[in-house]
Formats: C-alpha cells, sequence, structure tokens
C-alpha cells in the first residue's frame, strides 16, 4: 500500500439505486417475506383453481392455475422491476442533491478521507468503522458497521485498476472482509 492514493469518481442516481437493491438482497428479513407472499399468492390461484374444477367448471379452474404458476414464476421478476423503480423514485426524492457531484477518495494508512467538490469539510473514517467492502460489476461499497456505506461507482472513477488494487490492499492491511462479486 503506498503511502496516500486521491482517486476522483462521481455518484450517479443507478449507483444508489444499486446500493439500495444490495441492501435488500443481503437482508434475510425482506427475502424471507418476498419468498413467502409470492408462494402464497400462488398456492391461493392454485387452489381456487382446484376448487372451480371440482365445481365442474374446468376452463376457469385451469385458467386459475396457469395464473397461480406463472404467477409463481413471474412475480419475482416483476417484484425487481417494481423495486428499481421504487428505489429510483426513492433517490430522486431524497438524495436529490447529492447526485452527479465530483468527490475524492483518498486511502491513508488506516484512515479513509472522502471529500466532494460542494462541501469544503473532509469525512475521515477509521479502517475500525469498516464491516465489509462489496465489489460489484457496476460500483464498490464500503460498508460501514451500521447500516450505511460509500458508493464509489467503477464507470465514473479513475484509475479503477489502481483503485481495487489499493481498496484490496487497504482491507488486508486492516483485517477487512471483502465481498467480491464481480464474477
Amino acid at each position: 500500500l503506498k503511502k496516500s492514493m486521491t482517486f476522483r469518481y462521481t455518484v450517479q442516481e443507478k449507483d444508489y439505486v444499486d446500493y439500495f437493491l444490495y441492501r435488500n438482497s443481503i437482508d434475510d428479513k425482506f427475502q424471507k417475506n418476498a419468498k413467502r407472499n409470492n408462494l402464497i399468492l400462488s398456492l391461493l390461484y392454485f387452489f381456487f383453481g382446484l376448487s372451480n374444477i371440482f365445481k365442474e367448471s374446468y376452463v376457469a379452474g385451469v385458467a386459475f392455475i396457469i395464473v397461480g404458476i406463472f404467477f409463481y414464476i413471474f412475480n419475482p421478476k416483476f417484484n425487481r422491476c417494481y423495486y428499481k423503480k421504487y428505489y429510483g423514485r426513492k433517490v430522486k426524492k431524497t438524495m436529490g442533491d447529492q447526485i452527479n457531484i465530483p468527490a475524492t477518495i483518498e486511502f491513508n494508512g488506516s484512515k479513509v478521507i472522502l471529500k466532494d467538490d460542494q462541501s469544503p469539510n473532509e469525512h475521515i473514517f477509521n479502517a475500525q468503522e469498516f464491516a465489509t467492502f462489496v465489489l460489484l460489476p457496476s460500483s464498490s461499497l464500503l460498508l460501514f458497521t451500521k447500516e450505511s456505506g460509500l458508493i464509489i461507482p467503477n464507470a465514473t472513477l479513475d484509475q479503477s485498476e489502481d483503485f481495487h488494487k489499493n481498496l484490496e490492499d487497504f482491507a488486508t492491511k486492516n483485517a477487512i472482509k471483502i465481498n467480491d462479486q464481480r464474477i
């Protein structure tokens, strides 16, 4: 790890949306509820179809069974699109002033120094504040021990390869877990 390396980047709306989607994807309670709701509604359609078949309404019964099967297959895909749009609206509403602002991140020993071009203040984070680094195809997430983190997008990051090398060196030096999902 070099003494100090500085990297410039710009966080865009898509990066915030990816961050929220990632947070939901690792939330066990959210995943259990989504799977349970999908299964319950699909079974409801299926049993309603069976009850129609027993009442000798075959067309309606088969239609409900088919709807239940399609619901079970396609509802997770619909939910992904729904949450992507939902978080897109949420980001525009709550973080509109933080989008497309150039910033710099610097790895300096056991500290990460963050500075955006709108604020004269620097934000200094000690290595102990980080729980894990998540490397996604579109961005790198530096997650804190509390429920927040830093988003470093790969697309707008200058010297992306050097950044990832420094990030991995910083994590190794400070015993921070790396979750590489770029593959």
